[in-house]
């Protein structure tokens, strides 16, 4: 049986690529990925890559960091997405690299319409 861990941060995945597709995005999950992203999403020839957390779950700078390199190489949108059940899903473009130990999380609020 899997943990509660994975099964919150499956539901949060599976709501994000729900609202991607609702929104006309075409989207590849990668589920139980060890990768630095978990959904891939095209439009327009527009390219998101973005990573779910969920609950208590935050994003390391490490995983921040490869996922904002892997984007900025390949022209892809860095996308965070921190999911709480008591909030909406709220999409955030990752504006730079983050620094180790910072309190700052280089991001901006984004809309996926």
């Amino acid at each position: 049986m899997p943990n509660r861990n994975y099964t919150n941060g499956m539901y949060y995945e599976h709501k994000c690529v729900v609202a991607l597709k609702d929104c006309g995005w075409y989207v590849i999950q990668s589920r139980g990925s060890k990768g630095c992203a978990d959904i891939t999403a095209i439009r327009h020839n527009v390219v998101l890559l973005v990573q779910v957390k969920s609950g208590v779950a935050n994003i390391s700078s490490r995983e921040w960091n490869e996922l904002f390199d892997l984007a900025t190489m390949i022209g892809a949108v860095p996308v965070y997405v921190k999911a709480l059940a008591y909030k909406p899903i709220e999409w955030r473009r990752m504006t730079d690299r983050r620094v180790e130990g910072s309190r700052h999380w280089p991001a901006e609020t984004i809309t996926i319409l």
